[in-house]
């Protein structure tokens, strides 16, 4: 192989190392598991839970809210459930996760 081949495949093989090792060094930059909610303000106390076997949304709305769901409409309990979780669709919620659910103040 001529010299200036070598040179050639040294650098590109340098250059791939060098941009493997900046993107693994900065992956957790911009991502974070816990959402930030500091900044936003609320009309209801935001309550983390790790869903049970057999729980549902609204099975874990009503047992935050001990019965009180007659007071307050549930449409709008599952609209706030899927603001505080973006990713995730009330109907889809997976066992030994945890999901923030909305507390309506009294």
């Amino acid at each position: 192989m001529h010299p200036f081949k070598k040179l050639l495949l040294s650098i590109l093989i340098i250059l791939v190392f060098i941009s493997i090792f900046q993107d693994l060094s900065h992956i957790n930059d911009n991502y974070s598991t816990e959402p930030n909610f500091q900044n936003q303000q609320f009309n209801y106390n935001i309550i983390p839970i790790k869903v049970m076997p057999g729980d549902t949304v609204l099975s874990i709305i009503e047992s935050l809210h001990q019965g009180r769901t007659q007071e307050i409409e549930i449409e709008l309990l599952l609209k706030e459930f899927q603001q505080l979780n973006p990713t995730t669709e009330p109907t889809d919620i997976r066992v030994d996760h945890i999901y923030y659910f909305p507390l309506e103040k009294q």
